[in-house]
Parts: structure tokens; C-alpha cells; sequence
């Protein structure tokens, strides 16, 4: 152990007076000391765990012998000791210390290092043990505090005062006569090495022995007898006591099935009942020892028996919840009352309820007595030890408190009592009866007062008289019903309604007047009476005075001439008029008008009166006519003026004009001669001639303002401003008074006013704003746009899906109306890709049933290549041709794009033609642009976008009637495909005329638990649904099917959910589970192992191959119950299946912290060299595998399994705790369903092909084109070739073939290295990611060639392809510069390898196409039987083709794929 300094006090005192006396002295002799320090000292503790650094151990050569010398040390950059030397202690063991040395007279010094260390190793110091053999924790902190075992540790002494104290147990077991150590009757011994290792490192062990000495029969105790409670007992020996032996102080139990000590313990119960819940235990226990001979004899007999007395006893009485007092009432005859007696919950620890009774005393005042019966009652659970305990009914309990009592006695005679009160109370209100109708009449006050009495219909008590009272149900006026009354009153406003009254009975004296409405109300009861009240009381009218008038001052509305009065007794309601006008002209006012009056009074009780209104007929109006107009800017009405009047007041003019218009004119646009006509409808004879008025040009100049006014007519002598024109009518003639032309009686006038027009103004469209859509619903027209140069990239067809698209606008000219000119021109995008090439002219339209497509960019669009659209089996002259249609309606001008055919165009004798059809038009994005033109030189356009899309939904049909067995997982996995029945669409395959390939998405639910298309959080198809044990029976479930629109629909089918093999049934487990990725795809043929222990130490090794679901299943009984295992996925086949350059563009950015991944599997996918970490190097190592210098991961497999329910602690770094790759099984004792999720490694966006059923989306947006120079090539030559992308790129990656070439050296462009690229004998192979997009290969030609046919992209090491930022896969192409012009060659004809391969349940064959063209696959034997064929037309780039097992036999096959000018064959495998 660490001792204390005692020394350091002392010397620093010697320091201090040596230090005195040399200054004293004054000596200088230190002065010329020389000090040299040694670099590094090494200085090691003593047992004191201490060093005092003398100088000499610092100082080099003699020292100073004469100097007054100190050693500090710097600490915290702080010299210590102020005086005497430094000492170093524990705290500096392992440190490096700066030390100087110097002499406190001359203040000379010189500096060094020491390393403190401890070199000693603690000491320790062990002492044997002997325990029991019965003993079985023997840990040492159990040894010293459970069992006061002092010696459990060893001694330890250490200088420097800290340690590690550890130790290691082996255990071995003895024979009944082993001996060890000298020691004998040891049944077992632990060797207890201990081991000290002090903060240094130094450490020593010492051997410590733990012996078990031998315990025998004769030194076994046996239980005593014990009595347990009934309820819940607990008889097992753990409870109620074993074998035991006594040791320090403690009992150690012998229980059944141990074998320490060499002694076995069991029993045998024998069960003595004596009542319900009572019972006793015989238990007779054996022991015997191992170690002795066996004999019969006593003393010690060996075995030896004992008789154990365990009673289980019931003393406790039933558990009653007694009821609460109540209070009833009495009969509905009598004063007494018969009472259903309260149920009562009866329940007993142990035993059977033997009897339950109610006692009372009646009101005979007897004793009574009831026994109850024992029933179960709703909602009880069958398994609670309780019950219901009905009594019936108690008769003629008396008025007042009756105390009841329940006795409640149990089998074993255990009684319980309760008590409660039933208070009898009369309760019972009197029987009301009365009138439900009656009639009341107002008299001539308007009111009537009726009494509460008068609504009774023999009410009656059958205790006591019956007492009234009434009031309204409804408060108004009359009356309020806050009380009830003596009386009920009814006044005027009650006229003609119901009114509903309370008629309330009371078995109490109640006081005369007004009382509240609770005022003895439990002893009262009411009935409602419906009052009708009535007026029969007619009321006065008096009619307004008869009246003349002229039409000039006649009121149409009739206001002005009055209205009738009325009277009536109580009040009036209404007072109503009618007008007769059979002998009046409502037209022109003139005529008798008789007025009709009727009152009416709130009773509706009636009387009337009338009055005459005669209108005499007058004419006498003048008229202005308009000024004659020179239009410069329309308003697009044609109001260019009109008549104006005065004096019009009974006349009824009628104004009508007609228009000539002439368009050669010498001074404007178009001239309109306007001819009004003035009619007075009241007067006109049409037999009658009209009055022309002329139209005065007093000025020569034909636009003079003077010619413009235009004239009024009216009486001669009329004061201004209507009166009479006076002007010259012709230039030179004499004036003329207008009011020659006026007659008061004129049957109608007419006169010619000139309107000239001069037009700057462009016409009005209605233009819609853009986009425009048109959302298709209708079946796709294989006979519109289908031909074999037509590509829907989207859907990968050649037949175009089109929607009908209404292109049509409406336009007007302010001044020429409908009189205008329209055209368009159509822009059509219809490669898809964004770029409207086409264009359609209505002034030069392609041939019939034709678009000449790629002419945008052609002088006039007269270029273009022609291609058919109309492909329907129908005669020449009926092929749609583009065509404008229009009509008018007004002044409006309605232009549509349509197609017609022949007979429906134009014609001379009708100038639109008859309506053809709307255009049906490719889905996509397009534009039309119009031309309106007036005939004045002004034209208007309207321009914008329109969108054709799908927004039908598929049609899909669900297979009824469909049943499924739970599997021994205890569950059922079914997936969309096992409902779908039949599915299609108009566009999205399979249509009607496209069977397929298919590309609708589908998904499923179980009904009711969502919403729309069933998604899970990612966005991605839930595809399937399991149902369990809990789900048995039938079961419905929503099939959902979406288009590439979009567009989703469902049908709606049940699943009868059944068990037939009794997987629900408890029994013998089984292991079941899945292996899916991310977006929960099955992973097929991964290998998963059970490795582990069974109950009986036997040894358990299991494994099976996952399916195409991704199951895996061991059946029932493979695995025994309280086994202990482990479950391990593994899978390291196929490492570039879903790698690519674009997981590397997207782990850049994860790394740089751009866009970090966003989820914890994906992250777990970058990790390729298993590095917990991602970081540059796992680039490294994904970019190896792609460029084909890797055939696998070096430190990776190419897929990990993460336990599904293992939760990240943060999901942003998987890597800061170990995640599960196993699952660990402990004691199994019921079935397991244990799901991993698969994550492949370098798969960061989820392309992995998971199982043979997997979607593979082959699909490319685009192209990307190296440009580069052709040249010829020398056999022998080196030379240099430069490769520029013609477009800006996320990454991409191609290997290229290099025919008669060898590649020498890859000179990397701005933003690569030569770690892009590899170099192979036949072939170059790229990766890429970034915007990078020049470089340079140096080439030796094998032979001499052109280089455009030496070298071109392929997939055969790596896959050619390049993405966008968005993820978007193009293809790749080599573009040539040639004097001819450009030769662009990509990927060509190419079969790749299968995958799986082997396969076991499905494989997916690839093949790439260099042009769309029709392909047969054809897979056979290797006898050359043919096993499949499989025919379609496929687009160009790649395709794939699933191949099912059932199709196929086992062993090598040979699949080959033809085209008109391609073929290729591999080989595969097939397992069972």
C-alpha cells in the first residue's frame, strides 16, 4: 500500500538555513560554476510512489561543487518548488517534465527533461475458500457480502495506489473420491486466477481456490408443512419449500432436476379434498446421494423420504358489492309498494356460492324472507370468479324505511352480509284526462277568458282531490306561460292559429291566482289541450274617388289615385287590390281601368269596394336625327348615334335602321349609308306612307364640319333647343324651315344619315390564356398516328395516343364586325421531347391525312418530311385534311381547327364548308398561333400553349370468390397480382389494341384504411397486404391500377381468409420472415442460415433460399422450443446490379454536403469498403467495380441485412451505433416472423433489380453525343483522339469497344483524373460524375481502318448510359465529323448476360437494340429442344424480357435473340 512522506518538512527547512548562510557569506565562488543538463532523465518511483530529484541526477560531468544548487520542474509553465527540489508523484507517472537545475547564489542554470515512471508491480496475496457444494453463486462480491467471507479478494498492496483488479474462473468437477490440494469430500473446485494491473501497466497475479466441499443425505433438511391461501395458490416448491442444506447461516434448497452435491430431490402429491376451496397436499419428498451406498436402514437411511403437509384453505366469505339505498315509490292503486329487490355481483376467492337470501320486515310487520338465484349476466367475463345474485320482488313494502338485508354463504360454509334501506315514498301523481280540441270566438273587446276547469275530461287521484291549472304553451302578447293560471286568455293575435294549453292536475291543495311553474310539480300532472281561436266579425272598406286623366300624366303604377280604407274589430290584416284591364291599351295608356279592393281582417274574415280610372290619348313628340359621322377609332357597337325625342309620353316609338355600306369611297376606309325609320305603334298604318326628311349638305366639301349636324323637326315657333332646323339642303339653294316636314298625326318618318370610316384599329381576339388543356378521356385510335416512325418515349410505343383538342377563338373588329379575315399556324411537338418541330398552316396546308413533320425550322415551313397521321381504310376524298372552319353570329367571327374531309370543305355556294371534326392530336405539349385581319391593313394575333394529356383512369377488374390459407408464420402475404383479374387502359399498356407489355403500376390496400392511391411515405406502390391470425374470415381489399398519366381507379373484391393446417393453433413454432429492400421489393435467392443450440445441447444448422417475395420459412418443428439461435441473411452475387455513376454523382454530394442522402439505408449503401464512414474511398471503390477493375467488393459483400425493427439512434449517421445484421433467438418458445431490410451496396437511388419480378425501366430521356473527328488509321500508328460531350451532364459512364486498336493512355480533361477510366486489351471503360465532359484517348492501330469503325460504345464491361441533375437516364452515341457531314453511331446490337443466373423461380434477359424493330427470343436445351419463344416489336436502346421457371427445365439452356439484322446466343442455368 501507498506510505506517507514524512521526509519533505524537514529538508526544505535545511534548504532554507543553507540558503541564509551563504548570503551571509557573500560568496562569489558559485559564480563560476559551470551547469550542463542531461536532454531526458528517466526517474521511477519508490514504494512511496515518490522521487525527490536531486541536481546530480539532472546535471552532467562533476556538477558544481561549490554551488548552492536547487532542481524545479516546470508545471503549468510555472517553476516549482520556491524552494528545495521537486518532487514527482503519482500525478506526473507517464509525463515528459521540463527540469532545470540552477544555483541560488549566482542564479546560473541549465535545463533538461525527466519521464517519471513506476516500475513496480502491486503485491498480492490469496487465501483458499471452502464453501458447500450446495452453494451455487460464488462471485466474490457475493462471497463477502452475502456470505461474510472476508478472504473473497486477495490482498493488495500497490505504491502508487490505483489498480485494476481482474479475474479468471475454471471450474472442474470431482469424482465421488477425487481429491485436490490434499482436500477430500470435494464435490467441485473454481481455480480463481486473480490478476493486478496498476495505471503503469505493472501488474502480478496470485491463485486463489474455491472448494465445494461435499454435502450428504444426512445433512439435508426437508420443508415444513405450510398452509396457503386458496386464492391464487402457489403449491411449487420454489413457494412452498425444498430440500435444503444449511450453510452459513442460509439455506440452500435441493430443488427437483439439480445435481449439485451429487444429491437429486423429487416428490409425489396426493391431493385430499374437503370442500370447495379447501384442500391438502401430501407431498412426499425423496432425496438420494450419490456419493453413498443406498441402504434401507436407519439412521441414515439412503434415499431418504419425507412426508410434506401443504393445506389450501378457504376462510374468507363471498365478495358482495352491496347496493346503495334507494328510495321508490308506490303503486300505481295503493300506498304500499312491490320493489324488484337490487341485483347484486357476487364473487369467491375459491369456492361455489351455496346460497344467497334477503330478509325484511313487511308491512305486516312480520319477518320476511326471499332466497335469490345465481345467474351470469352481460358483458361478464366467463373466466372472473363472479356472478349476478337475483332476488325478484319484495311485495307491499310500507310507506316509510324498510332495512333489507343479503345473506351470502359459500361451500366451505364462509358466510358474508350486507344491508341497505329501500325508502317507500308516494310518488304516484294524479291521472290527468282532457279535451283535445276545442274552439274559441273573440267578441267585439277582441279577447276571451276561458277557465282552467273547462279543459278537464274527468281527471282523478286515487289518494286525494284534484285541483287546476292552465297556461299557454307559447308565450305572446295575450298572455305570458312563466305561470300557471286560473284562467287562460286569448286576444287578436291568437286569431286563426292553434294554441296549445297545459292543463296541469294537482293531488294538493293549491292556493287561488297565479303559481310557478314547479309548484308542487311532483305531485301534479299535465295534458295538452289545442285551442283553435276564431273572428267571424267582417271588416269595413271605402274605396278611393273614380278619376280622368290624360295618357301624358298617367301614373302606370296607380299609386297616384289612391287606396282603400278599412275597420275591423280587432285588426286588420290586409288590404289587397286588383286591376282590371280588359278595357284598356297597356301599350299606348289609353282606355278604363277598374280598380278592385278587398279587405281582409286577422280572422280572415273579408269585404270589398272599387274605383274607375279613365285615360284619354294624345300624340305630339319632336325628333332630332343623328349628325352624320367620320369614324377614326370604332368602339366595336356600331352605335354611331340615333334619333332623340322630345314630348315622347303616351307615344310608342318604334326605331329601325337599315345600312348600306360602300367600300370604294374617295376619302375613307368604307362609307355606311344608315336609313332610320321613326314609327309610333300607337298610330302606324302600315297602308300609309312616311314623311322623308332630307339630309341637308349645305357645304360643297363633302367632310365639312357643316354637312355633319343632323336636323331636328318639330312645330314651327318651338323655342330652343328643340326648335326647328333651319339650313340649305343642297350648297347654293335656299334655306329650309324643318318644321315643313313636322305633323303632329305623322304616320312615320324617315331620313339617311352617312357614316365614313377610317380604320386604325386591329381587331379583338379572345385569347385564352396558356396552358390550354384538354384532358382526353376516349379510347386510343390505332388508326390516328401509328406508324412505325412515330416513338411515344413515355410508353415506348409507335402508335401516338392522341385526345381531341378544340383549338377555337372568337374575334370582332370595332369597325368591321364579322367582316374579317382568320388563319393560324399549329406548332406540333410530336417526337416528345419538348420541341415543337411541326407546324401545320391553315394558307398551306400538308396533303390530306398528313403532317410534314420537322419543317419549323424550313423557310415558310414548306419543308419537313411527310408523314401520315390518318391511316383509316377509307376512300381517298373521306381522309381528314387539316382545315378553318368558321362561322358568324353577329358581329362576331368564330374560327375553329378541324379535320374534313372533302366534302366538307368550302364550296362557292357556302363559304365555310360544313363542320368537320375536332383534331385529334398527340398527348404533349403544343402551340397554335392566329391571325385575325380586318380589311382596313390591321391585324391582331393571339398566341399560346396547349396541353393534350391523359386523364382517364384504367379500367381494372378484381378476381371474386378468392380464398387463402395462413401459412405456419402465423400470416399470408398476398400481393395486387394474386386479385388482378383484368386490366387496361386507353393509352398506358395494355390497351385494347396494345396487350403489352404491361405498364400500369398497381397497388393495394385493405378497404377502409386510406385514400387515394395507396403509397407508402417514400411515394412509392404499396404492392401488397398480409393478413394474420386476427384477420381470419372474409377480409376486403381495394386493387388499385395507375397509368404513366397519373390516372388511378380501383375495383374493390374480398379474400377469404381461412386456416386449414391449424398455423393459428398453439403448437410446434416456426421461422418465417422477409428479405426486402427499401421499397419493399422481395429479395429472391438470398441464403438464410439458423445457426444455434436445441433444448438438449443438440447442435442446429438450417438453411433456405428466400423466393421471389423475398420469404423465407422454416416449418414448424425445425426448430425445437427452447432453442437459442441466430438468424443470418446473406447474399454476395450480381455486386453491379443497381450500381452506376449516377450513385457516385449522388454520394458526392452526400460527402460535400450538397444533398445528403435521406435515409440511413441509403448511407449504409455508400459505405463500400466498410468503413462505418463514407468518404472519398468508397468512390473509389464503387467506380473499380463500374469501370470492371473490381469483380466484387474487396471488404464488402454486395448486399447487408438490417434487422427491419432495429430503430437508428440518428437516422443522419447510421454509423454511430452498431446496427443488427443478425437476429438473436434466446429460449424460443413461440413462432417468429423476423423481417431484414436488404440494402445492396453501392445502390444509393434504388435501382437494384431485387428479384426476377422486379420492374426494370429501360427507358432513356435523351442522348448524349461525343463529338469527335473520323479519320483513316496506319497500321503501327499512334495518334491522339479527342472526345467533347455536346451537352452539360450530372455523370455518365460506356465502355468502348476498340476493334484493331489499342487503348495507350487516357489524358483526363478539367474536373477528371485517370481514376475515371480503365484500360483492357479490347476496350476502354469510363465513370464520370460531374460536369466534365472533354478528354483524350492515345490510340496504336493494330491494323488499318476508319476510326468511325474501329471504336463504339457498348455495355459489355460497363453499361453505356449518361443522367441528368434530375435523374434522368440518356443514352450515349459517338457523333463523327466527316467532310461528307456527320456519321452518329451509339450503343448497337448487344445480348447480355441474364439475371439471376443461376435462376431459381425467374430471370430477367436484356438485350439492346440498336433502331426499333421486331425481336424472337428463343431459349432451348442443350439437345436443341425448343423450350420458349417469345416475338414483339421493341424500341430501340435496351429491352428486358422476365422468363418464368415453370416455363423452363433445369440444367444448361441457351437463350438467342434475332432480329432481321442481328443475332446473339448465351448460355444460362437453371436450378430446381
Amino acid at each position: 500500500m501507498k506510505k506517507a512522506n514524512s521526509t519533505l518538512f524537514p529538508f526544505q527547512w535545511s534548504w532554507l538555513v543553507v540558503w541564509a548562510v551563504l548570503l551571509a557569506a557573500g560568496t562569489r565562488a558559485s559564480a563560476q560554476c559551470t551547469l550542463v543538463c542531461n536532454n531526458l532523465v528517466q526517474v521511477s518511483l519508490d514504494g512511496n510512489c515518490e522521487a525527490e530529484i536531486f541536481p546530480d541526477m539532472v546535471l552532467e560531468g562533476g556538477g558544481c561543487p561549490n554551488g548552492v544548487l536547487q532542481t524545479q520542474a516546470k508545471i503549468n509553465n510555472i517553476w516549482v518548488p520556491a524552494s528545495g527540489n521537486f518532487v514527482a508523484t503519482s500525478a506526473n507517472i507517464n509525463q515528459t517534465i521540463q527540469v532545470r537545475v540552477r544555483d541560488l547564489v549566482s542564479g546560473n542554470f541549465c535545463q533538461g527533461y525527466i519521464h517519471v515512471e513506476d516500475k513496480l508491480a502491486p503485491v498480492l496475496a490469496c487465501s483458499n475458500i471452502t464453501l458447500s457444494c450446495a452453494i451455487t453463486t460464488y462471485s466474490p462480491i457475493y462471497l463477502l457480502d452475502e456470505l461474510g467471507i472476508s478472504e473473497a479478494y486477495p490482498d493488495v498492496e500497490e505504491n502508487c495506489g490505483s489498480f485494476t483488479l481482474t479475474y479468471i474462473d475454471t471450474w472442474n468437477d470431482l469424482t465421488c473420491n477425487g481429491t485436490i490440494n490434499g482436500q477430500s469430500d470435494i464435490s467441485a473446485y473454481v481455480k480463481r486466477v486473480w490478476t493486478a494491473v496498476d495505471q503503469s501497466g505493472n501488474s502480478s497475479s496470485c491463485t486463489q481456490y474455491l472448494y465445494f466441499a461435499r454435502r450428504h443425505v444426512t445433512q439435508v433438511l426437508f420443508p415444513a408443512d405450510i398452509t396457503v391461501s386458496c386464492e391464487n395458490p402457489v403449491v411449487t416448491p420454489s413457494a412452498t419449500g425444498a430440500p435444503y442444506v444449511l450453510d452459513f447461516g442460509q439455506q440452500f434448497p435441493v430443488f427437483p432436476g439439480s445435481t449439485f452435491c451429487e444429491l437429486n430431490a423429487g416428490f409425489t402429491d396426493q391431493l385430499l379434498p374437503v370442500c370447495d376451496g379447501t384442500y391438502k397436499i401430501l407431498r412426499t419428498w425423496v432425496v438420494y446421494d450419490w456419493c453413498l451406498p443406498s441402504t434401507p436402514n436407519p439412521p441414515f437411511t439412503n434415499p431418504t423420504y419425507h412426508i410434506q403437509i401443504i393445506k389450501v384453505l378457504d376462510d374468507e366469505g363471498p365478495v358482495v358489492e352491496c347496493p346503495e339505498d334507494i328510495t321508490v315509490s308506490t303503486n300505481q292503486n295503493d300506498c304500499q309498494s312491490d320493489t324488484d329487490l337490487p341485483d347484486i355481483i357476487i364473487a369467491d376467492n375459491c369456492s361455489r356460492i351455496a346460497s344467497i337470501q334477503a330478509q325484511w320486515i313487511g308491512a305486516d310487520g312480520a319477518g320476511h324472507s326471499l332466497y335469490g338465484t345465481l345467474t351470469n349476466f352481460p358483458g361478464n367475463n366467463l373466466w372472473n370468479p363472479d356472478t349476478l345474485g337475483v332476488f325478484g320482488t319484495a311485495a307491499d313494502l310500507p310507506l316509510g324505511i324498510t332495512a333489507v338485508k343479503y345473506i351470502v354463504t359459500d361451500d366451505c360454509g364462509n358466510s358474508s352480509v350486507c344491508n341497505f334501506n329501500i325508502t317507500v315514498e308516494d310518488g304516484t301523481p294524479p291521472t290527468v284526462a282532457c279535451d283535445a280540441n276545442t274552439v274559441v270566438s273573440l267578441g267585439v273587446s277582441g279577447m276571451a277568458l276561458v277557465d282552467a276547469v273547462t279543459f278537464d275530461d274527468g281527471s282523478f287521484d286515487n289518494c286525494s282531490p284534484v285541483f287546476f291549472k292552465a297556461r299557454r304553451m307559447n308565450s305572446n302578447d295575450c298572455q305570458a306561460n312563466d305561470k300557471f293560471h286560473d284562467q287562460v286568455k286569448f286576444c287578436c293575435d291568437d286569431i286563426g292559429d292553434t294554441v296549445l294549453v297545459i292543463l296541469r292536475v294537482y293531488d294538493v291543495t293549491v292556493p287561488a291566482g297565479d303559481v310557478d311553474l314547479d309548484f308542487e310539480e311532483n305531485h301534479s300532472n299535465d295534458c295538452m289541450v289545442m285551442v283553435f281561436v276564431q273572428d267571424k266579425l267582417k271588416p269595413t272598406c271605402t274605396p278611393p274617388a273614380h278619376v280622368t286623366v290624360s295618357c301624358e300624366s298617367f301614373d302606370p303604377s296607380l299609386w297616384a289615385y289612391g287606396m282603400a280604407t278599412a275597420t275591423d274589430n280587432c285588426c286588420i290584416d290586409t288590404i289587397t287590390v286588383s286591376s282590371n284591364y280588359n278595357l284598356f291599351d297597356t301599350v299606348c295608356n289609353r282606355g278604363t281601368i277598374t280598380r278592385t279592393f278587398r279587405t281582409f281582417d286577422c280572422g280572415g274574415q273579408q269585404n270589398q269596394c272599387t274605383q274607375r280610372i279613365v285615360v284619354n290619348y294624345e300624340q305630339d313628340y319632336f325628333v332630332k336625327f343623328p349628325n352624320d359621322v367620320i369614324v377614326t377609332a370604332c368602339d366595336g357597337t356600331g352605335n354611331y348615334g340615333s334619333p332623340s325625342f322630345f314630348g315622347k309620353d303616351c307615344e310608342l316609338l318604334g326605331v329601325t335602321y337599315e345600312d348600306a355600306v360602300f367600300t370604294v369611297v374617295p376619302d375613307a376606309c368604307y362609307k355606311i349609308e344608315r336609313t332610320w325609320k321613326i314609327i309610333n305603334w300607337c298610330t302606324y298604318d302600315p297602308n300609309k306612307g312616311c314623311i322623308t326628311v332630307p339630309n341637308p349638305n349645305p357645304n360643297a366639301i363633302s367632310n365639312s364640319p357643316q354637312n355633319l349636324p343632323g336636323p331636328i323637326v318639330s312645330a314651327c315657333g318651338t323655342p330652343a333647343p328643340w326648335n326647328p332646323t333651319v339650313v340649305a339642303i343642297s350648297p347654293g339653294q335656299t334655306l329650309t324651315n324643318f318644321c315643313t316636314f313636322y305633323d303632329p298625326n305623322a304616320n312615320c318618318y324617315v331620313y339617311k344619315q352617312i357614316i365614313k370610316v377610317i380604320d386604325t384599329q386591329k381587331p379583338v381576339i379572345t385569347c385564352p390564356p396558356s396552358p390550354v388543356e384538354f384532358c382526353d378521356i376516349s379510347a386510343n385510335n390505332q388508326q390516328l398516328w401509328n406508324e412505325s416512325y412515330w416513338y411515344d418515349s413515355v410508353h415506348g410505343l409507335h402508335d401516338l395516343c392522341e385526345g381531341p383538342a378544340n383549338l377555337t377563338i372568337t374575334a370582332t373588329d370595332s369597325c368591321s364586325g364579322a367582316n374579317i379575315d382568320i388563319r393560324f399556324l399549329l406548332f406540333l411537338d410530336l417526337d416528345g421531347d419538348g420541341s415543337m418541330e411541326t407546324v401545320v398552316s391553315s394558307n398551306n396546308p400538308p396533303a390530306p391525312g398528313q403532317v410534314n413533320f420537322d419543317n419549323a425550322a424550313t423557310l415558310n415551313f414548306a419543308g419537313g418530311t411527310p408523314r401520315t397521321f390518318d391511316e383509316r381504310p377509307v376512300l381517298p376524298n373521306e381522309i381528314y385534311r387539316w382545315a378553318l372552319h368558321q362561322s358568324v353570329n353577329g358581329k362576331v367571327r368564330t374560327a375553329s381547327v378541324q379535320w374534313k374531309t372533302f366534302a366538307q370543305m368550302p364550296t362557292p355556294t357556302n363559304q365555310f364548308g360544313s363542320a368537320g371534326s375536332i383534331p385529334e392530336l398527340p398527348y404533349g405539349t403544343h402551340k397554335i398561333k392566329w391571325y385575325v385581319a380586318d380589311g382596313c391593313g390591321n391585324e391582331q394575333t393571339c398566341e399560346y400553349t396547349f396541353v393534350v394529356k391523359d386523364c382517364k383512369a384504367p379500367t381494372v377488374v378484381c378476381h371474386n370468390g378468392l380464398s387463402v390459407n395462413i401459412m405456419p408464420t402465423q400470416m399470408i402475404q398476398m400481393w395486387a397480382s394474386d386479385f388482378l383479374q383484368y386490366a387496361e387502359d386507353n393509352c398506358t399498356p395494355p390497351t385494347p389494341t396494345v396487350p403489352g407489355p404491361n405498364q400500369l403500376v398497381f397497388a393495394i390496400r385493405k378497404a377502409g384504411t386510406g385514400t387515394g392511391f395507396p403509397e407508402d411515405a417514400l411515394g412509392n406502390p404499396i404492392t401488397s397486404v398480409t393478413f394474420t391470425c386476427a384477420d381470419l374470415g372474409m377480409q376486403f381489399v381495394e386493387l388499385w391500377a395507375r397509368d404513366k398519366a397519373g390516372n388511378a381507379d380501383f375495383c374493390a373484391t374480398s379474400v377469404d381468409v381461412q386456416d386449414n393446417i391449424n398455423s393459428c393453433v398453439p403448437g410446434a413454432p416456426a421461422i418465417a420472415g422477409f428479405l426486402k429492400t427499401e421499397m419493399q421489393e422481395g429479395v429472391e435467392d438470398a441464403e438464410v442460415k439458423v445457426l444455434g443450440t436445441g433444448p438438449g445441447g443438440q447442435d442446429i444448422t438450417l438453411n433456405d433460399m428466400t423466393d421471389d417475395l423475398g420469404t423465407y420459412l422454416f416449418a414448424s418443428g425445425m426448430v425445437p422450443v427452447g432453442s437459442d439461435f441466430t438468424i443470418t441473411p446473406l447474399k454476395d452475387d450480381n455486386p453491379l446490379n443497381g450500381v452506376s455513376t449516377f450513385d457516385l454523382v449522388q454520394i458526392n454530394k452526400h460527402i460535400l454536403g450538397i444533398k445528403p442522402l435521406n435515409s440511413p439505408y441509403k448511407m449504409i449503401a455508400a459505405d463500400a469498403n466498410h468503413s462505418n464512414s463514407i468518404t472519398t474511398f468508397d468512390v473509389v471503390e464503387i467506380r473499380k467495380l463500374i469501370l470492371g477493375i473490381y469483380s466484387k467488393f474487396p471488404n464488402n459483400t454486395s448486399w447487408r441485412f438490417v434487422n427491419k425493427d432495429f430503430v437508428f439512434s440518428d437516422p443522419t449517421n447510421p454509423f454511430t451505433t452498431p446496427f443488427p445484421e443478425t437476429v438473436q433467438i434466446i429460449d424460443m418458445q413461440f413462432g417468429l416472423s423476423d423481417e431484414f431490410v436488404s440494402v445492396k451496396i453501392g445502390d444509393v437511388n434504388n435501382t437494384a433489380i431485387a428479384n426476377a419480378f422486379a420492374t426494370v425501366d429501360d427507358r432513356s430521356a435523351g442522348t448524349l453525343t461525343f463529338d469527335l473527328e473520323d479519320r483513316q488509321v496506319s497500321a503501327g500508328e499512334e495518334f491522339t483522339v479527342h472526345f467533347k460531350a455536346a451537352d452539360i451532364t450530372a455523370g455518365y459512364q460506356f465502355t468502348l469497344n476498340t476493334n484493331g486498336l489499342n487503348a495507350l493512355e487516357v489524358i483526363p480533361g478539367e474536373h477528371m483524373k485517370s481514376d475515371n477510366f480503365a484500360i483492357f486489351d479490347d476496350a476502354l471503360t469510363a465513370s464520370v460524375d460531374g460536369n466534365a465532359g472533354e478528354f483524350s484517348v492515345k490510340f496504336r492501330a493494330a491494323q488499318a481502318g476508319t476510326l468511325s469503325r474501329m471504336i463504339g460504345f457498348s455495355n459489355r464491361i460497363t453499361r453505356a448510359e449518361a443522367y441528368t441533375e434530375a435523374g434522368d437516364r440518356h443514352e450515349v452515341a459517338l457523333r463523327f465529323s466527316t467532310p461528307g457531314g456527320q456519321i452518329v453511331t451509339n450503343a448497337g446490337f448487344e445480348l447480355l448476360q441474364n439475371t439471376p443466373n443461376p435462376m431459381k423461380s425467374a430471370t430477367n434477359i436484356s438485350f439492346h437494340l440498336p433502331a426499333a424493330c421486331d425481336a424472337t427470343l428463343t431459349i432451348s436445351n442443350v439437345e436443341g429442344r425448343i423450350l420458349k419463344v417469345v416475338k414483339g416489336a421493341y424500341a430501340k436502346g435496351l429491352n428486358t424480357v422476365t422468363v418464368n421457371r415453370a416455363d423452363l427445365e433445369a440444367g444448361v439452356l441457351f437463350y438467342q435473340i434475332d432480329t432481321p439484322t442481328h443475332s446473339a446466343v448465351k448460355k444460362m442455368i437453371v436450378v430446381e
